[in-house]
């Protein structure tokens, strides 16, 4: 498959995912509502081509043994990112950079729950992952494909405080899914960390938590330890192969 294709082939996949969450929204669904019922027909779409074995549509989801260490550092690296993106959030809108708001939806607190717990994870890492991130990463590397399916992924939540949360977040996610190649790993942690965030939801954050060298710091040391991260998987492994065969070209 020549050079690009992989990452063209993915980026339709993102598309289509982001238009039916448009074209649901506008037909009176709730926001929530919507993006279920995106998550369910993109899920369908991918494991349909998974059952078709399709080249640029291959990922594990797998339990593959990882060492201890490398647990530690993933549970740390979450917890340091959670706080990080927690305190960024906080800043944004302590100093008015960013004000919350209501359309005016009603939306069912468990479907929210069932969205951001289960599906959202589930499915964002599928395509965000699985095929965004491993596809971009098979046509250039894995740097180029962190920073771009990152930044899609950012993009794609909406508000000014994603482009730096859920930037670094990704970022995250797919330095958790090289290290261990497999989504299952990405899919709990991105699981984890949204759990986290919604059980902070509305609770009362320390200011301090607020100030802009807390939030820079955090945001710093999640940085610093993603790229090492990245670096030795980088170092170890130059070129990225999440397949499970390697003659489907």
């Amino acid at each position: 498959m020549r050079k690009g294709v992989r990452t063209g082939i993915a980026l339709l996949f993102v598309a289509i995912y982001a238009a039916f969450s448009v074209l649901s929204i506008m037909t009176g669904m709730d926001s929530v509502s919507a993006t279920i019922w995106a998550d369910a027909v993109m899920t369908l779409l991918i494991a349909g081509c998974l059952f078709a074995n399709m080249p640029w549509c291959q990922m594990s989801l797998v339990s593959k043994k990882i060492s201890r260490g490398q647990m530690l550092y993933i549970l740390a690296l979450m917890f340091v990112v959670w706080l990080a993106t927690q305190s960024v959030s906080v800043w944004f809108v302590d100093s008015g950079f960013y004000v919350p708001h209501s359309n005016g939806e009603s939306v069912n607190a468990f479907m929210y729950i069932f969205l951001s717990v289960i599906a959202a994870p589930f499915v964002e890492e599928l395509l965000m992952r699985g095929i965004l991130f491993a596809n971009i990463s098979r046509d250039f590397n894995i740097i180029v494909g962190s920073v771009a399916s990152s930044l899609i992924f950012a993009v794609l939540h909406g508000t000014v405080i994603h482009l730096i949360t859920a930037f670094v977040c990704g970022m995250m996610f797919a330095y958790v899914y090289t290290a261990t190649h497999s989504l299952l790993y990405s899919i709990l942690v991105h699981v984890t960390y949204n759990a986290l965030s919604i059980v902070t939801t509305g609770m009362s954050v320390p200011s301090v938590f607020g100030s802009p060298v807390v939030a820079i710091t955090l945001l710093s040391l999640s940085v610093i330890g993603i790229i090492l991260g990245m670096a030795i998987c980088v170092r170890n492994e130059p070129r990225i192969d999440l397949r499970a065969t390697k003659n489907m070209e």
